[in-house]
């Protein structure tokens, strides 16, 4: 019944064409007979796939492209066409994964169409996600913590992609996709206050840019020091707005504020430090505001790239760029400062692609993946093509079995 093509001769009962595919997951593909029921699993063969991350503009025109809901006039509408191909070849001959993030969450679920683009977003990137950005974030800031209190040098992060990744990027994917039908639409009007609310607030500080004109030195250095300060005073302002929330019944404040990234990160970060108890031994405070004041934290790599995406910017309103940030941009900086180091390629929107081509950007961040851009999306389909060509002709003959690439 569940038995599906290409079919063998069952190795048991000889039975003709009776031993069909039965399923596919993990590193083995399940055969069974028709007849005599007698099944065997086959090892697969190992693989080791590239992580492109994939922005939220990318999987939304491949997805329009896939359910045929682009509009024919939109610009651009060949070149997509050929990605979705370029994606869909590279992910099913595993020799890529593109993983959806908390970030892609929340674009998500403010999307018209939220539900399909969830499980679409599901299908072209495969079984694979990436790690929340507040862990990412809080995994690089427990290893300063822990190198602060041991030795106060400056710690080595080892930018490990399985590190950032929930679930193993290099099984086979299942010739069969389960997926539930959870509806994220009761948070779309919060997503969507906080994101205009971000939006308005780097609007303004554009337009400051503007009327100031900093140098890329003078915003680095605005943006880079006094970052733990900074935190804890974030963290203060959350806190008494979250009991102001609770004693006003308002339910959705006191999620959002106790959930905020900020209050994760410092919540960890205390209790690094052993300040989140009751009793606080004089000399784990001491430590702690010290840890808060070291100016090493300005090397953390999310703070980092972060400082410089910001810095760039400013140049650019500095020099005259006129044209407000977008909606996108405090997201696109976020995946790039949490993700860039640790992905072997990012497909962003175009002006944070240039930015990062800038330097010093080039030169001075650990971002050492392919930057590609709807700017360079020719290089970037043979970037996925030539992942494709390097697949094994084993794995390119069990691909055209299983999922029948050609």
């Amino acid at each position: 019944m569940f038995e599906r093509a290409p079919f063998k001769n069952c190795p048991l009962c000889q039975e003709t064409g009776s031993f069909g595919l039965l399923s596919v997951g993990s590193n083995a593909l399940t055969r069974r007979c028709t007849k005599c029921r007698h099944s065997e699993a086959e090892p697969l063969p190992e693989l080791n796939k590239k992580v492109v991350y994939l922005d939220q503009l990318a999987f939304s025109e491949i997805f329009k492209v896939r359910s045929g809901t682009r509009n024919p006039s939109a610009p651009s509408g060949e070149l997509w066409e050929r990605i979705n191909i370029a994606v869909k070849r590279a992910v099913l001959l595993h020799q890529i994964v593109c993983p959806t993030s908390d970030i892609h969450s929340q674009e998500t679920t403010v999307f018209n169409r939220s539900l399909e683009l969830r499980q679409a977003c599901e299908m072209i990137g495969g079984d694979a996600s990436f790690k929340d950005t507040s862990y990412v974030n809080g995994m690089q800031l427990a290893a300063f913590a822990e190198a602060f209190q041991e030795t106060r040098s400056i710690p080595s992060i080892a930018f490990n992609v399985d590190d950032v990744l929930e679930g193993d990027r290099n099984v086979w994917l299942p010739d069969l996709h389960i997926t539930t039908n959870m509806d994220f639409s009761v948070f779309a009007d919060g997503i969507r206050r906080s994101r205009e609310s971000g939006s308005d607030e780097l609007t303004a500080l554009a337009r400051r840019w503007i009327a100031e004109k900093p140098s890329f030195e003078q915003q680095l250095d605005n943006e880079l020091k006094g970052w733990g300060e900074t935190l804890s005073q974030i963290y203060v302002d959350l806190n008494e707005e979250l009991t102001q929330a609770i004693l006003a019944g308002d339910v959705e404040k006191t999620s959002s504020n106790a959930l905020h990234p900020v209050n994760i990160l410092m919540r960890q970060l205390m209790a690094a430090f052993r300040v989140d108890r009751v009793e606080v031994h004089a000399d784990d405070r001491q430590q702690f505001v010290e840890f808060l004041r070291w100016d090493g934290l300005e090397h953390i790599p999310h703070h980092r790239i972060g400082a410089y995406l910001y810095a760039a910017l400013a140049r650019r309103y500095a020099n005259g760029q006129k044209r407000l940030p977008s909606r996108g941009t405090l997201n696109d900086f976020e995946a790039i400062s949490t993700y860039g180091p640790y992905v072997d390629a990012m497909f962003l929107d175009r002006e944070c692609a240039t930015l990062l081509k800038e330097d010093p950007l080039k030169s001075d961040l650990p971002i050492t993946g392919r930057i590609f851009s709807t700017a360079s999306g020719e290089d970037f389909i043979e970037y996925l093509d030539s992942l494709s060509a390097s697949a094994t002709k084993e794995v390119r003959a069990l691909a055209k079995s299983i999922y029948g690439v050609n």
